[in-house]
């Protein structure tokens, strides 16, 4: 006969088998000083909670157990150390992506150079490690209000000057007479050049010491300035202050506004592109302007340098690289008419104003085709959507954007070609200064791959894989 759940008393009636109990402890001295760490340890996990019977909890199979799929159902996420051997991260929701491995497989397939591995084959010795180049060297940015001590470079005579006499009497046109100045370092690059940014009473401007002549830039801000850039208003480049030949140190104005980058991570990607356009635009405008040329013959020479101290770092991705060079030689842009080009407009290098565009730092400034700036400018929105996740659909409307905004005044072609070059060149920049991020690396190389094959395909049209 079926047999009621509940007692006499509407209790509830205990279910058939044996009682499962926690035990905290096992009987005897809680503490034995014979015992080694590793046993006390193996016994308190042990004494926690012992295996419940069968008919509670079913064991799981040890073939069930190594399965790789970590999420949904009753598998047992692996553990860390078996993960870390088999070289998958992910986390605990779901199944791990082997994002790596698909990178490397892509740009295999584009490259044909066989699977992109910094691991040694099986039978070989593990390559050794090569530090990273150190050509050029980043100082963190202090804060406004701390005064930077001045680096002590024997080929930048003028920062000597300047720690014995004092700014103010190192460059006596800038009439600080006795006024208290503070120095900030931003950028550092040893035996070549360094900026400051300085702040004297309420004036505000920047330093930039060179170990070579800096008349050309010096001549530019003075053309710039003629031509109506140096104006309070509009689209503008800093006006040149003081130019000291003997110390070769520029003293020029301070643009104070927000760079393309940090918009692009503030959420305004629209807007770093429509001012990159701006630009560009303008510059088209502007008259005829001397300066050394930088076409695309002209970068096609720096390549073999960036794809040397790439395979300096990896060298699978070493000749992968070698392979984009090589397809860059091939496809080499005919160009037309040539203007004034920045050089390296990088999206730091283009300012928020509020009524238009700024831009600074010209040291290599040239004459070339538009693309070449309009190529670096989207390299470097593409490296802000790689490196920071969260900022990736911005970096795709400001490159969205700038598209938009520059129809009819770039040719495609060249324009993929300007940018495959400029991706090798963000690509170097990065290993060189930490050769452990060959991720972002192999995804540089990757767009710069796709990029140089379509840049002699007349048919091809160059938005960007995300």
């Amino acid at each position: 006969m079926h047999r009621s759940r509940f007692g006499r008393a509407g209790r509830s009636c205990p279910r058939p088998g044996p009682p499962v109990r926690p035990s905290h402890r096992r009987s005897g001295s809680r503490f034995d000083p014979t015992r080694t760490g590793a046993d006390r340890r193996g016994s308190v996990r042990a004494g926690i909670l012992r295996p419940c019977s069968e008919t509670v909890a079913p064991a799981v199979s040890a073939p069930r157990r190594r399965r790789p799929d970590r999420g949904g159902g009753r598998h047992l996420q692996a553990s860390g150390a078996a993960l870390a051997r088999k070289g998958l991260g992910g986390d605990r929701g779901g199944a791990a992506l082997p994002a790596r491995k698909s990178l490397r497989a892509i740009i295999a397939g584009l490259l044909g150079v066989g699977v992109l591995s910094s691991a040694p084959s099986k039978g070989t010795a593990e390559a050794p490690r090569h530090l990273p180049l150190s050509a050029v060297v980043r100082v963190t940015r202090g804060r406004t209000n701390e005064p930077t001590e001045l680096p002590d470079d024997p080929e930048l005579p003028a920062l000597g000057v300047i720690r014995e006499r004092g700014l103010a009497g190192s460059i006596p046109s800038l009439g600080l007479g006795g006024a208290h100045v503070k120095l900030r370092l931003c950028g550092y690059t040893p035996g070549a050049r360094a900026t400051f940014g300085a702040r004297a009473s309420r004036r505000r401007f920047a330093v930039k010491v060179y170990a070579k002549d800096p008349e050309p830039e010096a001549k530019l801000y003075e053309a710039l300035a003629a031509a109506g850039l140096a104006s309070d208003s509009g689209a503008r480049v800093p006006r040149l202050l003081a130019w000291e030949r003997d110390l070769r140190v520029l003293v020029i104005g301070w643009l104070d506004g927000t760079p393309a980058n940090l918009l692009v991570k503030q959420g305004r990607g629209a807007r770093a592109g429509e001012l990159a356009a701006i630009w560009l635009r303008h510059a088209l405008s502007l008259p005829v302007i001397s300066g050394p040329p930088v076409g695309a013959a002209d970068v096609l020479r720096r390549v073999p340098q960036w794809v040397g101290r790439i395979g300096k770092s990896d060298r699978a991705l070493g000749a992968a690289a070698a392979a984009v060079a090589e397809r860059l030689a091939q496809t080499l842009p005919r160009e037309g008419a040539s203007g004034l080009v920045h050089g390296s407009l990088y999206a730091r290098h283009v300012l928020e104003l509020g009524d238009g565009p700024g831009v600074i730092d010209w040291q290599r400034f040239g004459r070339g085709p538009i693309e070449l700036d309009a190529g670096v400018f989207l390299a470097t929105i593409w490296r802000i959507g790689l490196e920071h996740g969260r900022a990736a659909g911005e970096a795709a409307r400001a490159e969205e954007t700038f598209l938009a905004e520059t129809t009819g005044i770039l040719d495609g072609r060249a324009l993929a070609w300007h940018r495959a070059a400029a991706l090798l060149r963000v690509a170097e920049k990065r290993l060189r200064r930490d050769d452990n991020r060959l991720s972002p690396g192999r995804a540089l190389v990757c767009e710069a791959a796709r990029l140089a094959e379509s840049s002699g395909d007349h048919r091809a049209k160059f938005p960007s894989s995300r």
